[in-house]
């Protein structure tokens, strides 16, 4: 990779669905060897899909890694177009195969429909759709530079383009986020204990992790 872009033949390389301690190596040793480091990595992320904050997204915040989500919309749960019926029937859309992707990669669930619920709700507030607020949310966090929207259609594309006039409040930012924050992974489980919060000092004290301690 190195030497195709030192051959002008790429300006940049990038990696996609690699894990954290992968890319925090190879981009050591970059640029330890003065080689191309990666300079982006693609990642599931929506607001169904948040564990990539546990280790991704901080590498990606450490290293200069910017990320871009892919399925930014959740296979297309976060634009309200899925109902509860939706979860247990073979297809009540039009795009059959559609239906049936998004059930096998697990973004329709109750939970993803609780997501749902409060999106619409913030969607009603600010007079947008629950696609362009879920695409707000998403380009509004650390790190993340261009969500990949995969619309099949114009009028979908300039609706997910439309989330750029959206503002959310802190308000409706925190309750998108309580809705839909995933349960903490070890260490980060860990480092949110009493036991541990209580061994750290003052200003070091945390709320989510190692991750804040190690900052």
């Amino acid at each position: 990779l190195d030497d195709v872009a030192r051959q002008g033949k790429v300006l940049y390389v990038a990696a996609s669905d690699t894990p954290a301690w992968k890319m925090a190596q190879a981009n050591t040793l970059a640029r330890a060897q003065g080689w191309t480091p990666f300079i982006a990595t693609q990642v599931l992320y929506n607001l169904t899909e948040r564990t990539v904050e546990f280790e991704l997204v901080p590498m990606g915040l450490e290293l200069g890694v910017a990320i871009q989500p892919w399925s930014p919309l959740g296979g297309g749960v976060l634009t309200g177009k899925y109902s509860r019926e939706d979860v247990s029937s073979e297809s009540t859309d039009t795009d059959a195969a559609r239906h049936s992707m998004v059930q096998n990669m697990g973004f329709l669930t109750e939970r993803n429909l609780d997501i749902v619920d409060e999106l619409k709700a913030v969607a009603g507030e600010v007079g947008a759709t629950p696609s362009q607020v879920a695409l707000r949310w998403l380009v509004d966090q650390p790190g993340v530079v261009a969500p990949i929207v995969g619309a099949r259609k114009l009028e979908q594309l300039e609706d997910n383009l439309g989330c750029l006039s959206v503002t959310l409040s802190d308000d409706q930012a925190a309750r998108l986020d309580a809705v839909s924050r995933p349960a903490p992974i070890f260490p980060n489980s860990f480092g949110a204990s009493d036991a541990f919060r209580n061994a750290v000092d003052g200003e070091e004290r945390i709320e989510g992790g190692f991750r804040d301690v190690y900052r």
